[in-house]
This record gives C-alpha cells, sequence and structure tokens, in this order.
C-alpha cells in the first residue's frame, strides 16, 4: 500500500509536540505500507529531496504569485486557511508521478486544503486540532468581525471533512461534534516511550516546555510570571524557574530576563536533565486547541505537571486529574497549588508514580496505532462498497 504523507515538517524531527504526532503517524503508516512524505516549504532554495527515505521538501508557491498573494491576506485576517489555486493531482505527487497512491494522508485541515488532497488519492486527515477551536481561543478577540469569521472557518472545516475518507481528532469529546461516519479520537502520545526512571529531584527548579514563537504557549507562561512566580520566589527564595522554547519574541525576553529566579534555556534538543532536576512542571496554556502533548511528557517522565484546564482538555476521562496533574485557572489556584507540591513531597512522589502509570498504560504508541488501523481499515470497507455499487 502506497501512502502520500503531506506534513509541514520532517516526520523525523521530534522536537515539539506537533512534530512528534507527525512523527508517530509517520511511523504508524510505515508499519502498514510505503509511505512518500511530502513537506510544502515556500522558497526555491529550500527545496530538498532525499531519495532513500522518499521524503521531499517541495516549493509549490513561487513568491508573488497569485497563491502567494492570497494567502498573505488571509494570514492577515483567518490565519487558520489557506489556499492554493491548483494543488491536487500534478503537483504534490509531482516528485514519484510513476506512483499509484492507495491514500493521501494529510497532517492538519488547511494543509489538506492548500494540497486539494483529496484529489490525489483517498484523503485521510488528521485534523489534530479542530480550526474553528483554535480560531475562537486565539485570534476571535483581536479581529473585527471575528464572530463572522469564525463561521466561514467552521464552513471551510466541514467542506475539508466532508471530502475526506477518514478522520483522526486529537480531543475525544469532539469525535460526534464532526458528523462523520469514519471519525476517531487518536490520542496524544509524547517521548518517551517507556517509563524513564527519573528519581525525585532535590534541586528547587520548577519547569516550563513549549515552542514560544506561539501565542498562546508565551501568553500563558506570561500570565504565570507576573501574577504567580513573583509571589512564588518571595516565599521560596531559592527557587528558580526555568524556561526551555525557541523564538520567544524579543519583548517578552527582554521582560523575563530581568525577574529574579528565571532562566531562559532557549531551545533544549534533551530534555531529560530538565526534567530530571525539576519538582513539577508548569503549562499554564488557555488558547489554541488539540490537547498538551508538553502535559503527558511531564507525566512520562515521573513529574507533575501544574496546568490549566484548558491545557488538559481531552484527558477528563483518563483519571490523569487524580494522579499527576493538579488543575488550576486562576493566579491563586496555581499558587496554592505550586506551594503544596514544594512543600509536600510525599505527596509529590505519589502523584507523579501514579501519573507516570496511567500515562504508560493509556498513552502508548499501539494503541495509537490501533487507532490509525480503525480509520484505515474502515475507509478501505467503504471504497469497496462505493466500487461494487458502480459495477451494479
Amino acid at each position: 500500500m502506497n501512502f502520500l504523507f503531506i506534513a509541514p515538517s520532517d516526520p523525523r524531527n521530534t522536537d515539539n509536540g506537533g512534530n512528534q504526532r507527525t512523527h508517530f503517524l509517520y511511523q504508524a503508516l510505515t508499519n502498514i505500507g510505503t509511505v512518500y512524505t511530502v513537506i510544502p516549504v515556500f522558497a526555491k532554495s529550500l527545496e530538498h529531496i532525499d531519495e532513500e527515505n522518499k521524503i521531499a521538501m517541495l516549493c509549490i508557491e513561487k513568491r508573488y504569485s497569485t497563491a502567494w498573494f492570497v494567502n498573505h491576506c488571509l494570514n492577515r485576517f483567518i490565519p487558520i486557511i489557506l489556499w492554493h489555486p491548483y494543488g491536487g493531482l500534478g503537483y504534490f505527487d509531482s516528485i514519484w508521478k510513476n506512483v499509484k497512491f492507495d491514500f493521501t494522508v494529510c497532517r492538519y485541515t488547511k494543509w489538506a486544503a492548500y494540497a486539494k488532497a483529496w484529489k490525489i488519492a483517498p484523503l485521510l486527515l488528521d485534523i489534530d486540532d479542530l480550526p474553528e477551536e483554535a480560531y475562537k481561543t486565539i485570534y476571535l478577540k483581536r479581529r473585527i468581525g471575528g464572530a463572522l469569521i469564525c463561521k466561514l472557518v467552521r464552513k471551510w472545516s466541514n467542506y475539508i471533512f466532508n471530502k475526506s475518507a477518514g478522520l483522526w481528532i486529537a480531543n475525544p469529546s469532539q469525535v460526534l461534534n464532526l458528523s462523520h461516519k469514519n471519525a476517531s479520537f487518536l490520542p496524544n502520545i509524547s517521548l518517551p516511550q517507556t517509563q524513564t526512571e527519573t528519581s525525585d529531584s532535590s534541586d528547587r527548579i520548577i519547569f516550563s516546555v513549549g515552542c514560544l514563537a506561539y501565542p498562546p504557549n508565551y501568553l500563558g507562561i506570561d500570565f504565570f510570571i507576573n501574577h504567580v512566580w513573583q509571589h512564588l520566589h518571595e516565599r521560596f527564595p531559592d527557587l528558580t524557574y526555568h524556561i526551555a522554547g525557541k523564538d520567544l519574541p524579543e519583548q517578552y525576553q527582554k521582560s523575563w530576563s530581568r525577574i529574579p529566579g528565571i532562566k531562559l534555556l532557549g531551545f533544549v534538543r534533551d530534555l531529560h536533565d530538565e526534567y530530571k532536576h525539576c519538582l513539577f512542571t508548569v503549562a499554564p496554556i488557555f488558547a489554541g486547541s488539540g490537547t498538551c502533548i508538553k502535559v503527558l511528557e511531564s507525566l512520562a517522565y515521573h513529574r507533575c505537571c501544574l496546568c490549566s484546564t484548558f491545557a488538559a482538555r481531552g484527558l477528563e476521562s483518563t483519571g490523569l486529574d487524580h494522579a499527576g496533574l493538579l488543575l488550576a485557572d486562576t493566579a491563586e489556584q496555581f499558587y496554592h497549588q505550586a506551594v503544596e507540591l514544594i512543600e509536600n513531597e510525599s505527596r509529590r512522589k505519589e502523584l507523579q508514580t501514579r501519573g507516570a502509570d496511567l500515562v504508560e498504560k493509556l498513552f502508548h504508541f499501539q494503541k495509537f496505532k490501533e487507532q490509525i488501523h480503525k480509520v484505515l481499515e474502515k475507509a478501505q470497507f467503504s471504497l469497496r462498497q462505493e466500487n461494487n455499487d458502480e459495477d451494479v
């Protein structure tokens, strides 16, 4: 079976949560058939083909072309949407013209729309995050006519979903909202994939990690710093707050670096030592979509995660809120939960052990693969039925 996999990043890259999901999806597909990957890039100089691994970075959109202008306008007003006048057969599959693809698999709705992926082969779409949810929580309040644009995003999304032979989504509570006959929950899973024995730390460090170019990440951490951290540091002067992530906007770099006790680490390729030396992690996320892989990653490393209810969406029925996850939505709640974790060592150890055990039980690659197979097999069955109906 041949898959054309369209993704925004190299599937071998695991340096953030979104890339990890891409990596695991790629791994699951390679266990089923042959995967040909296309990564859209926006400059000819970035084009590259790895023939051995069948991974191509392909420039579809020329600078100052019609598509370039349209997408620049969309990015200004509706950043969730991408558009291309052609896409489809003969463009995204142009590197492998002699290959007959059984399915196109796309990461994210906007890339499926951009590629018109359903025109190449039956489309299996990893929605991951609902575009409407992302728009509502990140952009709605900052856009004139936001409610109208939100309806447009919903209609655009549903159009793409209806073109798909199968859908995956990261939040189980949203599966029924899709009104699609072949939609399934595909859990986010994290690295490491086996329990990493990380002994309890005696270092007085708390830790946050995320792509700091992404507004929900840096705005959430900024809230924690301004409303919680300074009170914590007054109470525990020996406590330090480590923040890892690349591309933090300059204004936040300047303001955070001036605050006592904060250490900006930049991009950290191997996070093991950071988890090893921290008491617990903090994920104060109040916007965005999907489920936060950084939450599961923390628990997999035997570290409790103090996070917002928003960051724990999709995990409500797992029991993790009683095993390693501590939920908070106000500055006062974050403060009191943090104090409890710092001062009550025995409870912290108990929660982090229970959390790691649950993550290993519920969020593992085998379960991820089962959901891939489930949607694929149902899509194959539906396509066979359609072909039989046509033959009658």
